[in-house]
Protein backbone atom coordinates (compact mmCIF):
# COMPACT_ATOMS: atom_id res chain seq x y z
CA UNK A 1 0.00 0.00 0.00
CA UNK A 2 1.41 3.44 -1.01
CA UNK A 3 0.34 6.15 1.63
CA UNK A 4 0.73 10.07 0.44
CA UNK A 5 1.73 11.85 3.96
CA UNK A 6 0.58 15.97 3.71
CA UNK A 7 2.28 17.94 6.30
CA UNK A 8 5.35 15.51 7.14
CA UNK A 9 7.54 17.85 8.20
CA UNK A 10 5.43 18.71 11.03
CA UNK A 11 5.28 17.49 14.68
CA UNK A 12 2.81 14.88 13.92
CA UNK A 13 3.45 14.70 10.35
CA UNK A 14 6.95 13.08 11.55
CA UNK A 15 5.45 10.91 13.98
CA UNK A 16 2.50 9.76 11.51
CA UNK A 17 5.74 8.78 8.61
CA UNK A 18 8.11 6.86 11.01
CA UNK A 19 4.75 4.77 12.08
CA UNK A 20 3.93 3.80 8.54
CA UNK A 21 7.86 3.58 8.15
CA UNK A 22 7.84 0.62 10.50
CA UNK A 23 4.76 -0.93 8.92
CA UNK A 24 6.89 -1.35 5.76
CA UNK A 25 4.40 0.89 3.60
CA UNK A 26 5.19 3.25 0.56
CA UNK A 27 5.57 6.84 1.82
CA UNK A 28 4.93 9.65 -0.70
CA UNK A 29 5.49 13.11 0.82
CA UNK A 30 4.80 16.68 -0.49
CA UNK A 31 7.34 18.93 1.05
CA UNK A 32 8.32 22.82 -0.40
CA UNK A 33 12.14 22.23 1.03
CA UNK A 34 13.18 19.02 2.84
CA UNK A 35 15.57 21.28 4.96
CA UNK A 36 12.99 21.35 7.59
CA UNK A 37 12.52 17.00 7.33
CA UNK A 38 14.19 15.63 10.55
CA UNK A 39 14.21 12.14 9.63
CA UNK A 40 15.74 9.74 6.93
CA UNK A 41 14.06 10.08 3.94
CA UNK A 42 15.76 6.60 2.75
CA UNK A 43 12.39 4.90 1.38
CA UNK A 44 10.15 7.73 0.82
CA UNK A 45 9.37 9.33 -2.19
CA UNK A 46 9.69 12.84 -1.96
CA UNK A 47 7.90 15.50 -3.91
CA UNK A 48 8.69 18.64 -3.69
CA UNK A 49 6.31 21.24 -4.05
CA UNK A 50 3.99 23.43 -3.12
CA UNK A 51 0.51 21.69 -0.99
CA UNK A 52 -1.64 24.27 -2.63
CA UNK A 53 -0.39 24.05 -6.25
CA UNK A 54 -3.22 21.31 -8.03
CA UNK A 55 -0.68 20.00 -10.59
CA UNK A 56 2.13 19.24 -7.57
CA UNK A 57 -0.54 17.93 -5.18
CA UNK A 58 -1.76 15.66 -8.24
CA UNK A 59 1.67 14.30 -8.89
CA UNK A 60 2.10 13.64 -5.13
CA UNK A 61 -1.20 11.58 -5.14
CA UNK A 62 -0.17 9.40 -8.34
CA UNK A 63 -0.10 5.94 -7.55
CA UNK A 64 -1.33 6.40 -4.06
CA UNK A 65 -3.60 3.66 -2.16
CA UNK A 66 -4.89 6.24 0.63
CA UNK A 67 -3.73 9.84 1.85
CA UNK A 68 -3.10 10.85 5.50
CA UNK A 69 -4.27 14.98 5.38
CA UNK A 70 -2.07 16.47 8.22
CA UNK A 71 -1.02 20.00 6.48
CA UNK A 72 -2.32 22.84 7.58
CA UNK A 73 -1.86 26.68 8.71
CA UNK A 74 -1.68 27.09 12.05
CA UNK A 75 0.00 30.07 13.26
CA UNK A 76 -2.00 31.70 15.73
CA UNK A 77 -0.81 35.41 14.29
CA UNK A 78 -2.55 35.34 11.70
CA UNK A 79 -4.80 38.01 11.32
CA UNK A 80 -7.68 37.23 8.87
CA UNK A 81 -9.36 34.13 7.75
CA UNK A 82 -8.46 34.10 4.37
CA UNK A 83 -4.79 33.43 5.89
CA UNK A 84 -6.21 30.16 6.77
CA UNK A 85 -8.71 29.38 4.36
CA UNK A 86 -6.13 28.89 1.35
CA UNK A 87 -4.57 26.45 3.24
CA UNK A 88 -7.25 24.64 5.49
CA UNK A 89 -9.84 24.89 2.90
CA UNK A 90 -8.95 25.56 -0.92
CA UNK A 91 -6.06 23.31 -0.45
CA UNK A 92 -8.25 20.27 0.93
CA UNK A 93 -11.03 21.03 -1.46
CA UNK A 94 -8.10 20.30 -4.54
CA UNK A 95 -7.18 16.93 -2.59
CA UNK A 96 -10.53 15.73 -2.44
CA UNK A 97 -10.52 16.10 -6.08
CA UNK A 98 -7.84 14.70 -6.90
CA UNK A 99 -8.49 11.80 -4.88
CA UNK A 100 -11.38 11.19 -6.50
CA UNK A 101 -10.28 11.91 -9.93
CA UNK A 102 -7.25 9.40 -9.01
CA UNK A 103 -9.43 6.40 -7.69
CA UNK A 104 -8.62 7.22 -3.98
CA UNK A 105 -10.96 6.58 -1.42
CA UNK A 106 -9.05 5.77 2.12
CA UNK A 107 -8.48 9.23 3.23
CA UNK A 108 -7.73 10.11 7.00
CA UNK A 109 -7.94 13.89 7.64
CA UNK A 110 -6.31 15.31 10.91
CA UNK A 111 -8.28 18.61 12.19
CA UNK A 112 -8.21 19.42 15.91
CA UNK A 113 -9.97 19.56 18.64
CA UNK A 114 -10.69 22.89 18.92
CA UNK A 115 -13.55 21.97 16.59
CA UNK A 116 -15.63 20.05 19.08
CA UNK A 117 -17.63 21.35 22.47
CA UNK A 118 -15.80 20.87 25.95
CA UNK A 119 -16.34 17.73 27.64
CA UNK A 120 -16.06 17.34 31.00
CA UNK A 121 -14.72 14.63 33.58
CA UNK A 122 -18.18 13.04 33.63
CA UNK A 123 -19.59 13.72 30.20
CA UNK A 124 -16.53 13.34 27.51
CA UNK A 125 -16.51 15.77 24.24
CA UNK A 126 -17.54 14.27 20.89
CA UNK A 127 -18.09 15.42 17.38
CA UNK A 128 -21.89 16.01 18.14
CA UNK A 129 -20.77 18.67 20.74
CA UNK A 130 -21.20 22.50 19.50
CA UNK A 131 -18.14 24.19 18.71
CA UNK A 132 -17.27 26.57 22.05
CA UNK A 133 -15.87 30.37 22.26
CA UNK A 134 -12.74 31.02 22.27
CA UNK A 135 -12.88 28.40 19.34
CA UNK A 136 -16.12 30.02 17.76
CA UNK A 137 -13.62 33.37 17.17
CA UNK A 138 -10.72 31.64 16.10
CA UNK A 139 -10.08 31.43 12.73
CA UNK A 140 -7.94 28.01 12.53
CA UNK A 141 -10.72 26.95 14.38
CA UNK A 142 -13.09 27.93 12.24
CA UNK A 143 -11.44 27.04 8.57
CA UNK A 144 -10.80 23.51 10.59
CA UNK A 145 -14.83 22.82 11.08
CA UNK A 146 -15.51 24.10 7.78
CA UNK A 147 -12.84 21.29 6.44
CA UNK A 148 -14.19 18.60 8.70
CA UNK A 149 -17.66 19.69 6.87
CA UNK A 150 -16.11 19.44 3.62
CA UNK A 151 -14.96 15.74 3.79
CA UNK A 152 -17.80 14.87 5.52
CA UNK A 153 -19.99 15.50 2.42
CA UNK A 154 -17.61 13.78 0.80
CA UNK A 155 -17.96 10.07 2.71
CA UNK A 156 -20.18 8.20 -0.26
CA UNK A 157 -17.73 5.28 -1.58
CA UNK A 158 -14.87 6.12 0.78
CA UNK A 159 -13.16 5.12 3.79
CA UNK A 160 -12.91 8.26 5.85
CA UNK A 161 -11.68 9.51 9.08
CA UNK A 162 -11.23 12.46 10.90
CA UNK A 163 -8.86 12.85 13.45
CA UNK A 164 -9.65 15.74 16.35
CA UNK A 165 -6.07 15.31 18.47
CA UNK A 166 -5.42 17.47 21.26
Amino acid sequence: MNVLVTGANGLLGHHVVMELKKRGLGIKIIVRSIKNIHFDLEGIEVIKGNFTNYENLRTAAEGCDAIIHIAAATALDYTQYSDYESININASKQLLEIASELGINTIVYISTANTIGYGTKRRFANENNEIQPPFTSSFYAKSKLVTEKLFQSQTKDKHMVIINPT
